[in-house]
């Protein structure tokens, strides 16, 4: 088991991690990767598919952690035998699906050893993530850095790496995107890394898996090239042997030394107690000789049954209840409703039945009385229209010569 992590201000581990199952499943290699970041996922939104099924799902159904149940809740990306389970965005549940699969971190291993490579993007490098059990129980763990990072920032890595590191444990190493700063000897002197070489600096590249499947292209040969000599180096711990020393056989120690240390408290102070009860045994025998005394005593128990007579008022309490109400009921309701309903009904008396009036058949059909022709007024006498009127002198022509003249 794989365990990539980035360092301060450097490329995600999420985008080296793709790259690296990519490149195994392209050379027909069964590869897993799991995305646990705990600051939040972001492999889906640079895949361009949904969260689920990924790693919420898978620890929201309750499944064992086997290769089955983990291949049905990944999904298969650009390859059949590339399983990718991306981990949602959104930090507060990130946490919690990080956590559960570090408390698995040991199954995760023994998958990894007997039926396919696993790969785990833990996000940044923390001493928390330093810590855990996704990078104690891995069998390798390397941390990317940019090329152009400080010395400083470096050491710093490497003080985290080897804070608290054991005999057994994974395989530090450091892959640098660009040249490398420093030589072999360098890493392993300043920060006790070992260095697993450098992947070339490709921004035409960034997101793009077409190289994966069209390894022709001249573009990306530099880059391809790279990435896969630092894959080949890394796929050992990605897929270790069987034999391969487990971080379990170093840490059970410890609980075990605690074991002994409080069993060995327990035993002194048991063995200062004891010789007490030993002296108190002799009073013990004195003591039953008072309970035989009592003997006689128990002939009183016949006052329990004198304290009989109080399950009797119980049944004598029964007795006026159930009868009281009953009865009662029945003769109130029984004698007001059904006499009042016997008298009303000889009240009530139908009329006597009266024939019809005999029939009379209807009068004889008396036709109307003949049309009568009103009498209309007679106009009156016509007269002759009077004369018309005579032509006026004045109109006369000879008339108005007369005027003129005189």
């Amino acid at each position: 088991m794989l365990t990539v992590y980035s360092a301060q201000g450097s490329p995600g581990a999420s985008t080296t991690a793709l790259y690296l199952a990519a490149h195994w499943a392209s050379t027909g290699r069964e590869v897993l990767l799991i995305e646990a970041d705990p600051a939040g996922g972001s492999m889906s939104h640079h895949l361009g598919i949904q969260f689920t099924p990924g790693s919420a799902s898978f620890v929201a159904s309750g499944l064992p952690v086997l290769s089955s149940n983990l291949i049905d809740h990944s999904q298969d990306v650009l390859f059949e035998n590339l399983h990718v389970m991306p981990s949602t965005s959104s930090p507060t549940g990130a946490r919690g699906i990080a956590r559960w699969f570090a408390e698995r971190a040991g199954e995760l291993r023994t998958i990894s050893e007997n039926e396919m490579a696993v790969i785990i993007d833990g996000g940044r490098i923390t001493p928390d993530a330093a810590a855990a059990d996704l990078t104690v129980n891995a069998a390798g763990v390397v941390v990317v850095a940019r090329s152009d990072s400080s010395a400083t920032t470096f050491e710093h890595v490497g003080e985290m790496m080897t804070a608290g590191a054991a005999e057994g444990g994974p395989e530090r190493c450091v892959v640098t995107i660009g040249d490398s700063p420093w030589s072999d000897a360098e890493w392993d002197e300043n920060c006790g890394l070992t260095f697993c070489g450098s992947i070339k600096h490709a921004e035409e590249m960034t997101g793009d898996l077409q190289a994966f499947l069209n390894r022709t292209k001249r573009k990306s040969k530099k880059w391809r090239v790279s990435l896969e000599e630092v894959g080949e180096r890394l796929f050992a711990y990605a897929q270790p042997p069987k034999d391969s020393p487990r971080p379990s056989a170093v840490a059970s120690p410890e609980p075990e030394a605690a074991a002994p240390a409080v069993a060995e408290s327990p035993p002194p102070p048991a063995a200062e107690p004891r010789p007490q009860p030993e002296e108190l045994e002799p009073p013990t025998p004195a003591e039953p000789p008072q309970p035989e005394e009592l003997a006689p005593p128990p002939p009183v128990e016949p006052v329990s049954p004198a304290a009989s007579p109080e399950p009797e008022p119980e049944p004598v309490y029964h007795q006026p209840a159930a009868p009281e109400p009953e009865p009662v009921y029945h003769q109130a309701a029984a004698p007001e409703s059904r006499p009042v309903y016997a008298q009303m009904q000889p009240i009530y008396q139908p009329p006597e039945y009266q024939p019809p009036p005999e029939y009379q058949p209807p009068p004889e059909y008396q036709p109307p009385p003949a049309y009568q022709q009103p009498e209309y007024l007679q106009p009156p006498e016509y007269q002759d229209a009077p004369p018309p009127p005579t032509a006026c002198p004045r109109r006369d022509g000879a008339g108005r010569r007369n005027r003129r003249r005189s």
